[in-house]
């Protein structure tokens, strides 16, 4: 949904209500879950990958688990959630308010994997977090994955963004460079954001 306007409450609802039942707006559903690391996105689809490190340690992954599951990555000044407050289990749906440009743009999306900690990728890094896919109505098409990992030889923990995308309505495609660096703009963000929390959680004085 795209407005001049600020979407009232009422616009919210409406869009959540239509997204719980609603097809998913790709194909490829998933796909993320295979290029955290390396890998090649779907033909048609930017990838974009993009790291940053927390810390290192145990506290620092667990505090890094509950930004996750708190949603840090949207605790800035770019984007809204909406509801506040959800949660991150499979199926949830949530909208995402941007405002830009002199627009206001809400993005639908549902929650469709999440990845658990108790499978060890490449034998050392555990990971946490999920990824929700583009629903109708959304800017963009294709999912976007959040997630915290720790290696367990350096204990160096990382949070990390892993997105295929492409248009999905007609003002992505006329303004994509616009578009390209807000989403990189919003990335750096939610890295400072986890960054913030973790920090706070522990105790660490601002740098």
């Amino acid at each position: 949904m795209i407005k001049l306007r600020k979407p009232s409450g009422r616009d919210i609802e409406r869009i959540l209500d239509s997204s719980r039942e609603a097809e998913f707006n790709y194909p490829f559903t998933g796909v993320t879950r295979e290029l955290l690391v390396d890998g090649d996105g779907p033909k048609g689809f930017r990838l974009n990958r993009f790291t940053t490190s927390l810390g290192s340690g145990d506290e620092v992954f667990e505090a890094a688990k509950e930004a996750i599951d708190s949603w840090q990555m949207f605790n800035h000044s770019m984007a809204s959630l909406h509801p506040v407050g959800i949660d991150t289990s499979l199926q949830t749906c949530v909208a995402v308010l941007f405002r830009g440009y002199g627009l206001w743009i809400l993005n639908p999306a549902r929650i469709l994997y999440r990845l658990s900690e108790s499978s060890l990728r490449d034998g050392r890094v555990r990971q946490f977090g999920f990824a929700y896919g583009t629903l109708p109505g959304h800017i963009a098409k294709g999912e976007e994955c959040f997630s915290v990992e720790i290696d367990t030889i350096t204990n160096e923990v990382q949070f990390r963004i892993t997105v295929i995308s492409r248009p999905g309505h007609f003002l992505s495609w006329i303004g994509g460079l616009i578009m390209t660096r807000e989403q990189k703009r919003f990335r750096r963000l939610a890295g400072r954001a986890m960054k913030s929390y973790v920090d706070l959680k522990l105790g660490v004085e601002p740098g």
